[in-house]
């Protein structure tokens, strides 16, 4: 009787607390890591320890994840990938960081309508600590931009002396020829600027960044990892936006058509840095960019330079702005450009400007009037000297010409002892030069392009001769070469030595040369070689000499024809390949899958060889044929938990029975049927298994033969998930959420906390009873075979005591009590009782075990802890 009750009241709540079947409710599956870390573009996969679930991610743009729970970093920041009720947090980095972020911390911003913070360019840190500082003498702007930028200097550690803490600025202190770490390490505060800006967007209208150019792609990585491409063009200008859509960034680089007309003395080496400009999403960004760009030249150019002309009694010389103003105080803006102007009294010529270091002048233009970059402080000086004439000629056979550095390929110069001069010497056709001398015959030098200096006139001669090439005539092999040299109607046999010939050759003679192959080797001519090319394939060849040469007479081995082919279910390395006589060829077959090499055959069919790979002489024209066979591999089918199966070869329709739990060997490719035939009521069929893993879940499954294969027909015991909770009051003892096997039975164990009593048990929110109908009161109980998932709870209430309340003589009390009408109260309770005097009498007190304990009436009781008789006594008046 108690089976049957029970079972019908589980099955009619579960109509009610589950929608589910049996076999997809609750699941107590979980993913095996709750926190993930991953570099953006890295993938991996999260494992789930349930049947099934549904992988999702909760911001995509951060963490991507597919439906076999490979999660993928796309963007740095944290997300988190469920699957179904269980959560993995996963934070994703920057597969392009120096440091970790963020690292500023206090970091005061100041803005006053647009505010621009220019990167210093700053020394590595190993402990990753920088402390930024208001420069307490800013830069002068100019005005429309005065008010709206803050320029920011970086106190860091010294990079030789990390005990030091040193104060760069990007502006006056760093170039690109500066140490390659503190160049590596300007990124580093941009990026911290990014950071910053994010960190305070709400407070700044635009950023503007500098870094060194070097350091351009390192930047894109960093913007790319954090931020969603807006425009990546193959340009430095790419476009950025934040992946909450509220930030706008651009890159772009200075360099010449960074200017303005307010810039237009300025110069920058191309492309010398790259720029980052973030503003807000949606405001007026080119006008922004466009104010910060500006802002950033303006700033960058403050520092004045001073520009020093020394006078000379030789000529006259000035120094003036891009404009043409006189530099009368000798000062220049960082990276202006002057104009130098010179010149010469009657009988000097001007020979350069001269910058003098380690006291020596040396020369750094000749132009007259020259524009220049000042880069830092200097004193040009002005070089007049009287000039004198270098001359040149030259001998038959070729030309010469001299150059300095403001007139080239002259006869003739006119020039005075800061000119050096190139001397330069062309032989034409079939001549070659010789030297150079002097008028008196005395040699100068026997290099055709050479330079000097002078202090008075000379006149130097090229000299040149008849070109003579070395001709060289080599033997590749085995053969005979002989060679001759025409001289009018005279021939001059070639200089024979180790199988080589040599001879010295005059321009536009002819060489006549012979290969005569031997009748007993089994070698043959195949050509004269020059270099890499091949000149002639007659064994008789002639040639005029223009240069030297290397001739080879190439003879190679005699070479047959050789066939390789496969037959069906393999391939062959070489399949046609010419072979030298008497080589050993290595030939080899390579069956596909399920097939096998049986043996090597003629073209007729012949047996040749079952070696593989085979390595046959060859001596003659050849054909080789390998054969392959199909393969037979051991197919398993076998039943795993409480079910029966069948299965069958098909072969043209037709199927032949595979024995259950035995091996059976079956020809690759043939298909194979497995199927179901019976599932026991408390099992589930859970698929076909082949090795570790399901390749079919469903109750006919049909395949074909690969390789040597165990199918298990996989099923498993129904199993059920039991929730079991508390209500206030008490508590469970054991597994909150066991699963129990189909018909299994659970022992459950509830604790009541102090003041509270357990009432009863009640599955899916109904009544437990026992055989006898009785509720179960029992802490532990046992539950009915279990075949469908329950909610089991042990309810539980406050313990109530009983009160009664009775009245003396001369009186009735409200409520009045006896064995039929309890008053029952909860533990902690209060209660009001009232008592009423008959006519005739008074009330005098209430009392307990005859102890007065109120006069008031009604009267409300103290907080019941314990059972009572509360009495009304009462006296006549």
């Amino acid at each position: 009787m108690k089976t049957k009750i029970l079972s019908l009241m589980l099955i009619v709540s579960s109509i009610f607390l589950f929608s589910c079947k049996e076999d997809d409710n609750f699941t107590d599956g979980k993913l095996k890591k709750t926190n993930l870390t991953l570099n953006v573009g890295e993938s991996s996969q999260l494992e789930y320890t349930g049947m099934d679930c549904t992988f999702q991610s909760a911001n995509p743009l951060i963490a991507s994840v597919t439906d076999d729970g490979t999660v993928t970093g796309v963007h740095v920041g944290k997300t988190n990938i469920r699957a179904n009720w269980s959560s993995c947090e996963v934070e994703v980095k920057s597969k392009s960081n120096f440091y970790v972020d963020p690292i500023i911390n206090g970091f005061d911003l100041y803005t006053n309508n647009l505010t621009s913070y220019f990167s210093s360019q700053v020394s590595y840190s190993k402990n990753g600590k920088l402390s930024y500082i208001l420069n307490a003498d800013p830069f002068e702007l100019n005005k429309s931009l005065k008010d709206k930028f803050n320029i920011y200097d970086a106190n860091v550690n010294d990079p030789s002396d990390a005990s030091k803490t040193i104060n760069v600025n990007f502006y006056t202190e760093l170039s690109p020829e500066k140490d390659k770490e503190v160049k590596d390490a300007s990124i580093k505060s941009v990026l911290r600027y990014v950071y910053m800006y994010n960190k305070n967007s709400k407070k700044i209208e635009a950023i503007g960044l500098v870094t060194d150019y070097s350091n351009a792609d390192f930047l894109y990585d960093y913007l790319c990892d954090r931020y969603m491409i807006v425009s990546d063009s193959e340009t430095d200008k790419k476009e950025f936006k934040s992946i909450d859509d509220n930030l706008f960034i651009q890159t772009d680089f200075i360099d010449e058509r960074g200017r303005d007309e307010n810039y237009n003395y300025t110069t920058f080496v191309e492309k010398a840095f790259a720029i980052a400009m973030i503003v807000p999403n949606g405001a007026d960004k080119e006008t922004l960019i466009t104010e910060l760009k500006n802002g950033i030249i303006e700033s960058y150019l403050r520092k004045s330079y001073t520009v020093t002309l020394l006078t000379s009694e030789n000529g006259i010389a000035s120094a003036k702005n891009i404009k043409g103003k006189e530099l009368t105080e000798g000062k220049m803006i960082q990276y202006g450009k002057v104009i130098l102007s010179a010149t010469a009294n009657p009988d000097y010529k001007f020979a350069g400007w001269g910058v003098e270091k380690d006291g020596k002048v040396s020369v750094t233009s000749y132009q007259r009037i020259d524009t220049v970059t000042i880069v830092d402080n200097i004193r040009y000086i002005p070089l007049f000297e009287k000039p004198f004439n270098i001359k040149v000629s030259a001998t038959e056979g070729g030309t010469a010409n001299i150059s300095s550095a403001t007139e080239s390929n002259k006869e003739t110069l006119n020039v005075t002892k800061y000119d050096e001069i190139i001397f330069k010497a062309e032989p034409v056709e079939g001549y070659q030069f010789k030297n150079w001398t002097d008028a008196d015959g005395n040699e100068i030098s026997k290099s055709a392009t050479y330079k000097a200096t002078f202090t008075e006139e000379v006149e130097y001669i090229a000299n040149f001769e008849v070109a003579k090439y070395n001709i060289t005539v080599k033997l590749e092999g085995e053969g005979i070469i002989a060679g001759e040299i025409v001289e009018g109607e005279t021939n001059t046999p070639m200089e024979f030595a180790e199988s080589t010939l040599k001879g010295v050759v005059k321009y536009g003679q002819e060489v006549k040369v012979k290969a005569t192959e031997n009748e007993t080797s089994d070698y043959i001519f195949a050509g004269w070689q020059c270099g890499k090319k091949i000149v002639s394939t007659e064994k008789n060849y002639s040639f005029t000499a223009t240069q030297d040469s290397v001739f080879t007479a190439l003879f190679q081995k005699k070479q047959f024809k050789v066939t390789v082919e496969a037959g069906e279910g393999g391939t062959v390395t070489p399949t046609t390949k010419n072979v030298e006589v008497g080589s050993l060829l290595k030939i080899e077959a390579k069956p596909k899958k399920g097939y096998k090499f049986d043996k090597w055959v003629s073209k007729e069919g012949e047996l040749i060889s079952t070696e593989n790979p085979y390595e046959p002489t060859i001596t003659e024209e050849s054909y080789f044929k390998a054969l392959f066979s199909k393969m037979n591999y051991d197919v398993t089918v076998s039943v795993k938990g409480e079910g029966e199966i069948s299965a069958f070869v098909v072969e043209d329709a037709v199927e032949s029975a595979i024995q259950i739990g035995e091996t059976t060997p079956i020809t690759y490719g043939k298909t194979i049927k497995l199927k179901v035939t019976n599932i026991n009521e408390s099992s589930l069929f859970v698929g076909w298994q082949l090795g570790d893993k399901i390749v079919s879940k469903d109750i006919e499954f049909i395949t074909t033969v690969s390789e040597n294969s165990v199918y298990t027909a996989l099923f498993e015991k129904k199993a059920y998930y039991i929730k079991v909770s508390a209500s206030e009051g008490g508590e469970i003892v054991g597994n909150d959420h066991p699963r129990v096997e189909y018909g299994n039975t659970l022992t459950l164990t509830a604790n009541a906390k102090v003041g509270y009593v357990l009432v009863n048990w009640t599955a899916n929110g109904n009544v437990i009873t026992d055989a006898d109908n009785n509720i179960i009161t029992s802490t532990t109980f046992t539950t009915e075979p279990i075949y469908q998932n329950i909610n089991y709870q042990a309810n539980f209430e406050k313990i109530k005591y009983e009160v009664k309340v009775e009245a003396g003589e001369g009186g009735t009390v409200t409520p009045a009590t006896n064995e039929d009408n309890k008053l029952m109260i909860t533990a902690g309770e209060q209660t009001t009782i009232q008592a009423t005097p008959n006519e005739g009498y008074k009330f005098v007190n209430w009392t307990v075990g005859g102890v007065e304990v109120s006069t008031s009436n009604p009267y409300t009781t103290a907080p019941i802890d314990k059972e009572k008789t509360y009495q009304a006594n009462f006296e006549k008046i």
